[in-house]
């Protein structure tokens, strides 16, 4: 989507340590990998680029957000919560 980078590259600039938030990996340089949506891209598209949609992962972590056992995740019981208040807002607001 047209200014997903810039978007990217806007939140890790918020971030002053830039450390995985799952596992705490120190990460060395910006990439838009390390950013996870924490409600779908396609699922709600008008948060696609809201700045509370998101999470700093590793590589692994990002990975077993996406494609593992995110329940099993440290960062699952706040990223719930996030996704709740998100989707909460988002149905009130129409």
């Amino acid at each position: 989507m047209k200014g997903d980078l810039q978007w990217y590259k806007a939140m890790w600039s918020t971030r002053q340590n830039h450390q995985c938030e799952e596992c705490g990996l120190r990460l060395p340089h910006f990439s838009p990998a390390f950013i996870s949506h924490i409600i779908t891209k396609g699922s709600y598209p008008s948060l696609r680029q809201h700045p509370e949609n998101w999470m700093l992962y590793c590589m692994d972590c990002h990975q077993k957000w996406e494609f593992g056992k995110r329940t099993e995740m440290k960062t699952h019981t706040r990223a719930l919560e996030i996704a709740d208040r998100l989707k909460r807002e988002y149905h009130e607001s129409r």
